[in-house]
């Protein structure tokens, strides 16, 4: 564990805005700097699955990668 471990340089969640591929609406996906892979989670708005690929760049930014969940 090293102090430029992305998961160590942004302790709190981070709240960021995307747009779902199904009503095309922005929503808040809320990503935790522990969270890796791919989870589904429904959009607030339409309730269609959105399949959110999540990693994380080397300076502890999230990066995602939003597909429909079906």
């Amino acid at each position: 564990m090293s102090d430029d471990d992305p998961v160590h340089m942004n302790p709190l969640a981070d709240a960021l805005v995307v747009q779902c591929v199904h009503c095309f609406e922005f929503v808040d996906i809320v990503v935790d700097p522990h969270d890796r892979g791919t989870l589904i989670q429904d959009c607030d708005v339409c309730c269609g699955p959105l399949s959110i690929t999540i990693s994380w760049m080397p300076n502890g930014q999230p990066q995602l990668q939003i597909e429909s969940g079906n």
